[in-house]
């Protein structure tokens, strides 16, 4: 017996520059997608999580999505593309806005978080990312070169936290840290070096996982 979430499909977009993070109240037993468009997956360190990605820039029409979780319920989505489309969903829940870090092909930005990162995720290979050598809870990013068209930067912590950030390109910019706080995670990135049109409300960290 599985439980429906409610009548009809939830209506998602899906981008190609982004990998689309989707979380669930309970882990994820079953997922499958209705063709070859997009692929994903339950991800192993947080199954209450899936990984989606479009395989095909652009698809036409609509395709399918349906999970089954470990609470018996099931859940079904039409996805349709949209290069703006929002990377993160939370079933069940609200949307918070992103945040968005620069990055450059000149200097290192860096993400600290507060405790080991056991997940991250980017969404395409314009950016080089990295764990920090000889530590476990530092990302180091780089663009590999000028691009035009946001992509993302998705991580887990060993606690089950969940943190998601867009990257755009910045140009000539300088090189920027940002510590995710450990007194408030849920609302405050710390950061050094920001440019005078970078403001504190658009550098707000996002924890969607309880």
């Amino acid at each position: 017996y599985y439980a429906s979430r409610g009548l009809g499909d939830v209506y998602k977009r899906q981008g190609y520059e982004k990998t689309l993070h989707m979380i669930f109240p309970t882990p994820v037993k079953y997922l499958n997608m209705g063709d070859e468009n997009i692929i994903g997956e339950v991800i192993q360190v947080c199954p209450s999580v899936i990984r989606l990605k479009s395989t095909v820039r652009d698809f036409k029409g609509e395709t399918n999505l349906s999970v089954v979780t470990e609470d018996s319920r099931y859940y079904t989505y039409c996805i349709s593309f949209d290069e703006g489309a929002q990377a993160v969903y939370k079933e069940g829940g609200t949307m918070p806005e992103t945040a968005v870090l620069p990055v450059s092909d000149e200097k290192l930005t860096h993400v600290i978080y507060p405790e080991k990162i056991v997940y991250v995720d980017f969404g395409n290979t314009t950016v080089q990312v990295e764990k920090a050598e000889n530590v476990n809870n530092i990302v180091a990013l780089r663009a590999v070169s000028p691009f035009a068209l946001q992509t993302n930067l998705t991580a887990i912590t060993e606690s089950g936290r969940f943190y998601t950030f867009d990257l755009r390109y910045a140009p000539g910019c300088e090189r920027f840290s940002f510590i995710v706080d450990k007194q408030d995670t849920k609302k405050t990135v710390s950061y050094t070096h920001l440019r005078a049109h970078e403001t504190r409300s658009n550098l707000v960290c996002r924890l969607l996982l309880e």
